[in-house]
């Protein structure tokens, strides 16, 4: 559901007009995540990493209003009660990715399964999103699992008033021994700010240091 925003009433009205109209921009945040519990409470169920770190951070994303935000078909901007990864499947035949998207669900397994389905059914289609149009309410997930990062910026040359957050993540790399993850966030400052950023790591950390206690679920 689409909750348009009452300008006159919301808190952060003066904010977005300025980050919108006088200072438009977007930011990123890359920090590294530890996934070293959640890397090994995988493995040894035999799942498949990826779709558990889409899920870890769908999660976050859907804990945080302001990283739900979006304008509907109308123009209107608002937020949505839950938002749905659009995540990239790498073809290594073709060397081409395709976009995917599946539905959001606050049950691990039962996402983790419908993921794995997606996968299988479009991953090998080709073209750009092989399931056709996504439902609006969306946010994108990527991954380059080939480099450990410390830092990306992704140029959106569009008016600058893309709202839905963008989310990269790079190959995980051991160190002091542990498994550290480089995450990055990009979002519109209109929407939100460095505080919602950080917790955005602070629950996606939280949540992948008590795996033991959600992947079965």
């Amino acid at each position: 559901m689409f909750h348009p925003i009452d300008f006159a009433a919301w808190d952060r009205a003066e904010y977005y007009q300025h980050y919108m109209n006088n200072a438009r921009c977007t930011y990123s945040i890359t920090a590294n995540v530890d996934i070293t519990v959640l890397y090994h409470a995988a493995k040894a169920r035999s799942l498949r990493l990826t779709p558990c770190l889409t899920w870890l951070s769908a999660r976050a994303v859907n804990s945080i209003v302001n990283l739900r935000f979006d304008r509907n078909s109308e123009g209107q901007v608002g937020w949505y009660d839950t938002t749905s990864p659009a995540y990239t499947v790498w073809n290594p035949e073709t060397k081409l990715f395709s976009s995917l998207y599946t539905p959001y669900s606050e049950s691990f397994r039962e996402f983790y399964e419908a993921m794995c389905r997606d996968i299988a059914l479009w991953g090998k289609k080709g073209g750009v999103q092989p399931q056709g149009n996504f439902p609006p309410n969306v946010h994108n997930f990527s991954s380059i699992p080939w480099l450990h990062y410390t830092e990306i910026n992704l140029n959106l040359y569009t008016d600058g008033d893309f709202l839905p957050p963008i989310i990269t993540v790079g190959q995980a790399a051991e160190q002091n021994g542990r498994l550290m993850l480089p995450v990055t966030l990009q979002i519109h400052h209109s929407v939100a700010d460095g505080w919602h950023a950080s917790e955005y790591f602070r629950i996606l950390q939280e949540t992948a240091d008590t795996a033991e206690e959600w992947i079965d679920r």
